[in-house]
C-alpha cells in the first residue's frame, strides 16, 4: 500500500500538469462556474465538470500513516521498458 499511495500522489501531479496544459480546471476546484449538468458542454469544453472532484483523500491517506503522499519525501524515478 504504501508504493500505491506514493504512485497516486505523483500521478495527481502529472494529471493537474496535463490538466493546466489543456485549459481544464484543476481537481482541487470548486467553483461553480466550473460545473454544467449538460454532457455535451463537459465533453467540449474542458473548462467544464459534471462534477466537483475530491482528491484529498490521498493527502489524508498520508496523514493516517497509509503511506507517503508528500512529493518531497518520494524518491521518483522513471523507467523505461
Amino acid at each position: 500500500m504504501v508504493a500505491s499511495l506514493a504512485m497516486d500522489t505523483v500521478e495527481m501531479e502529472n494529471i493537474e500538469k496535463k490538466r493546466r496544459k489543456e485549459g481544464a480546471p484543476s481537481v482541487w476546484d470548486i467553483s461553480p462556474t466550473s460545473i454544467t449538468p449538460d454532457n455535451d458542454e463537459f465533453y467540449k469544453n474542458p473548462a467544464k465538470n459534471l462534477f466537483y472532484r475530491r482528491p484529498g483523500h490521498i493527502a489524508s491517506a498520508g496523514k493516517l500513516g497509509l503511506g507517503v503522499s508528500d512529493l518531497k519525501k518520494i524518491n521518483h524515478q522513471v523507467f523505461s521498458v
